[in-house]
């Protein structure tokens, strides 16, 4: 009878005691009173965080090469411009009108047409990164850019409801390169000046711009040309035509 006694005692006991422990674990955790910390916590927060930022820069890099890529070809579609500053013949820009020539400054266009298009890509990042950047032009078409804000990125406590226990900040840089000259728009430039001064007289305009130039002549409209200029280049397989268009005055301006 005794022994029985004795087995509910201890039962009774451990299920008291388990009530007890269940119970002490439920009033820590939701009056935060638990351990901050277990072992190595800390560590796995930081690899956390740096993954996350390396993953973050990754994208900004990977966003940077591919707006490099659209950019070079849209200057070229453009013919050197990143706005038609002497109007346009159906869709070519003009590099000259009847008040003068207005050539592009094809740096600075490029410029602007690149950080149009990087911020385009990141836009569709789906956290809040940087989109502000100081960008470089070096060596025609290398592309360098540096944040002015920086990423931050919380470490979240793996244990509590508590703060973040630390906050991981990087400044996001990037350098994309693209396999193109941009001194090819000099030349065009240089060509076109000299093509306008030898045939804005000449009856048979077509003829003369034939017997001058190799640029391929996709359509004449009055005094007006437009030109497909195969520059024997391809940026990302999508072979690079820089179109202008040219207009020839019929006699001198005064």
């Amino acid at each position: 009878m005794r022994k029985n006694k004795k087995s509910q005692v201890l039962v009774y006991g451990l299920i008291f005691g388990l009530l007890l422990a269940i119970a002490t674990f439920y009033m820590a955790y939701y009056l935060k009173i638990l351990p901050k910390d277990y072992l190595g916590e800390n560590s796995l927060i930081i690899l956390k965080a740096g993954s996350e930022a390396e993953k973050t820069s990754l994208y900004i890099r990977l966003s940077a090469q591919y707006a490099s890529e659209d950019s070079i070809i849209q200057l070229a579609e453009k013919g050197g411009f990143d706005s038609a500053k002497c109007g346009e013949n159906k869709g070519y820009n003009l590099m000259n009108n009847d008040l003068g020539s207005c050539f592009p400054d094809y740096e600075s266009n490029l410029k602007s047409i690149f950080a149009r298009n990087l911020d385009l890509y990141l836009s569709k990042y789906p956290k809040d990164i940087p989109r502000e950047y100081e960008i470089e032009l070096k060596d025609s078409t290398k592309f360098n850019g540096k944040a002015i804000s920086t990423i931050n990125i919380k470490g979240k406590n793996l244990t509590s409801k508590q703060e973040p226990l630390m906050e991981y900040k990087i400044i996001p840089y990037f350098s994309s390169e693209v396999d193109f000259d941009l001194n090819i728009f000099e030349g065009i430039k240089t060509k076109a000046a000299a093509l306008i001064s030898l045939c804005e007289k000449e009856a048979e305009l077509e003829k003369c711009i034939s017997q001058n130039s190799n640029w391929n002549i996709v359509e004449v409209d009055s005094r007006t040309v437009n030109f497909d200029i195969d520059s024997q280049k391809k940026v990302n397989g999508q072979k690079i035509v820089i179109k202008i268009a040219l207009y020839f005055p019929d006699s001198i301006s005064p």
